[in-house]
């Protein structure tokens, strides 16, 4: 059997899982800093030919092409934030941005416009010339907040001189819309700096979407199946609000109206995070029952106060939502410090470093939602999905493993001991049962000594006393002697193997009694009928119904002054109805002294039919003396007597 904590027959111990947990932090470390440095928004000002175009104009127009030159164009620089700019603003604007073509640079078939950042959506011309949108305007306004759009030009349509690009801007009047710096350069320069901008932000967006319903399904159904307890119950229900939070960062054509859907955007990110500080207080074992209210009353108000203000009220609602549940991210990391010696020093340390990176990342994006940190600075937080799923999920299903291990190893343990029960139950159920014999020979021997002491013994006794008195008749003697072989003979058909059957018995008795009665002038009459078994009686049991039919004959015999003996069987029941044998013995006698009062012989009889769960009836009349015996086919009574 494997040790307590072993894997493939090894030593799983502490080394091995510290180990895990260290590689597992390391490597989601890596995975922050080369996401950071591969696909930050580095300014391409130094590479050649590129430009970044900062200072242009700007106009309220909701027209499908270009104003025209003499419009009510205002000099504007780049990032534009409308909620500074032109604060509760919300619809469509033109910018135009001039550019020229470096001279000194070789010729170029294509080039490329990117933007960057913006929000919501926009179209862009070059010199009038439409070259794409990011998707439809309107109601139903394609989302483009977190998605780089490029859009590639040929060089035919630049001059040589001064060229516009014309950028057509919707936005919803959120304090975050706007457009930030517009470059243009060689195509084979800014298309893969938007490849990484669009892996980096979307990529990453749909991993994390993926991996959050795969870590969803995965710990609820562990949960639904008892195992973890509530803790993979939050965590799925947390992996759950996550992905539909994240679809917000990715997905371009909105199914639903656009505050219909930033609503559901938001309110899932307050509950992963309510969701999350439930589950620290259950990894910790905290029971705060009114803290747990009160997270549960936030959660509730995160999700309904959203939907019943305006647009600017939602705004400005989401915000403080969005600022409690970073305060509560600190409050699981004070907590996680406070009462770290309640985990394993490797999960304290992956859970720190994961809620340090995860609550960073959400401040950053905070700060950038509120124009703190310019509108062209990328937003991180959709790596902490990732960091989320991956760190906690790892370290929960490492937990479940070890659990898993243990509880493997135990069960092998318990299997081996059960065994072991196994056999010395057994050993001792072996001895017990010799046991049982050596008590059922001990009490057979008693019992066949005590008959013999008290049946034949008593009789030799009563015979040598007789001889030794000198007034005894050979013929008295003889008799005396007699009826001690026939004692003797009772007590060995008692023990005789086939006196399980009822009727044998009692045929082995009838030759005795009928010498016995042939002496004495007395006729015998054989009246046994087939009889039901007796599947319960034991050798006692047999000797008590033979002791009693030898009273009743023997009364008969010396005190009724009898003719006839008459020996009958019968299957009767009872009046409660239990079925039974009744044996009668009659004579044509006059009433035996003692037979009808109760005296030694009678209350022997009764007392031996109780021991048969039965009764012994005598009755005397003119017609002679008879004598009954009733016992059950069967009876608990008698199983309990003891050992067969």
């Amino acid at each position: 059997m494997r040790p307590l904590g072993s894997r493939g027959g090894q030593p799983c111990d502490g080394t091995a899982i510290d180990t895990r947990y260290r590689a597992t932090t390391v490597a989601l470390w890596l995975l922050v800093a080369s996401q950071l440095l591969a696909c930050a928004d580095s300014s391409p000002e130094g590479a050649p030919a590129v430009m970044t175009l900062s200072a242009g104009h700007f106009v309220l127009d909701a027209g499908a092409s270009p104003p025209a030159p003499d419009a009510a164009w205002e000099p504007v620089t780049l990032p534009d934030l409308w909620g500074e700019s032109r604060p509760g603003t919300a619809g469509l604007g033109w910018y135009r941005l001039a550019f020229r073509p470096p001279t000194d640079a070789p010729p170029v078939d294509q080039w490329g416009v990117l933007l960057p950042k913006l929000e919501s959506n926009a179209a862009v011309f070059v010199n009038d010339q439409w070259l794409g949108q990011g998707g439809g305007f309107g109601d139903t306004v394609s989302i483009n907040w977190n998605r780089p759009l490029y859009f590639p030009l040929s060089g035919n349509v630049l001059g040589a001189s001064t060229n516009f690009v014309y950028v057509r801007l919707q936005t919803h009047g959120r304090p975050s819309s706007g457009l930030a710096r517009v470059e243009v350069g060689p195509h084979e320069m800014l298309h893969p700096r938007w490849k990484r901008l669009h892996g980096f932000r979307i990529g990453v967006a749909q991993a994390s979407t993926g991996l959050a319903v795969v870590i969803s399904a995965l710990f609820g159904a562990l949960w639904a199946s008892g195992v973890g307890g509530a803790v993979y119950g939050y965590f799925s229900v947390a992996a759950l609000a996550w992905g539909v939070n994240s679809l917000n960062y990715h997905i371009q054509e909105i199914p639903l109206g656009f505050w219909t859907w930033k609503w559901i955007a938001h309110a899932s990110l307050d509950v992963f995070a309510i969701c999350f500080v439930m589950l620290v207080l259950r990894l910790l074992d905290l029971r705060m029952p009114r803290i747990e209210r009160a997270l549960l009353l936030i959660g509730a108000l995160a999700v309904v106060v959203p939907r019943l203000v305006t647009p600017a009220g939602f705004v400005w609602a989401t915000a403080a939502f969005h600022s409690l549940s970073l305060t509560l991210g600190f409050g699981c990391l004070a907590l996680l410090v406070r009462y770290r010696t309640r985990l394993p020093g490797r999960e304290v340390r992956i859970y720190a470093t994961l809620g340090t990176l995860v609550v960073a990342l959400a401040a950053w994006d905070y700060l950038i939602q509120f124009g703190v940190f310019p509108l062209g600075t990328s937003r991180v937080f959709q790596l902490s999905g990732i960091l989320t799923f991956l760190g906690f999920g790892s370290a929960l299903l490492m937990r479940f493993i070890d659990a898993y291990r243990r509880a493997e190893n135990t069960n092998a343990l318990l299997e081996t001991r059960v065994t072991q029960a196994q056999a010395e139950l057994a050993t001792n159920f072996e001895r017990l049962r010799d046991l049982e014999r050596q008590q059922a020979v001990s009490h057979e021997r008693e019992r066949i000594m005590r008959e013999m002491h008290d049946g034949v013994g008593s009789e030799l006794v009563s015979t040598l006393s007789m001889v030794e008195e000198g007034d005894a008749q050979p013929g008295e003697v003889a008799d005396a002697l007699r009826d001690s072989l026939d004692e003797m003979r009772l007590v060995i058909h008692s023990i005789d193997p086939v006196v399980g059957d009822l009727q044998t018995l009692l045929g082995s008795m009838r030759s005795r009694i009928e010498r016995r009665l042939r002496r004495h002038a007395l006729r015998f009459r054989w009246q046994v009928t087939d009889l039901p078994d007796t599947p319960d009686l034991r050798p006692e049991h047999y000797l008590h119904i033979l002791r009693i039919l030898q009273e009743a004959i023997t009364n008969a015999l010396r005190h009724a002054a009898a003719h006839v003996i008459t020996l009958t069987t019968d299957a009767r029941a009872d009046q409660a109805g239990r079925p039974g044998i009744l044996i009668r013995v009659a004579d044509d006698g006059h009433a035996a002294p003692g037979t009808v009062e109760p005296g030694y012989g009678t209350r022997n009889m009764h007392d031996r039919a109780a021991r048969l769960d039965g009764q012994v009836t005598v009755s005397a009349g003119d017609a002679g003396t008879t004598v009954e015996l009733w016992f059950p086919l069967t009876s608990p009574a008698r199983a309990r007597d003891g050992p067969a």
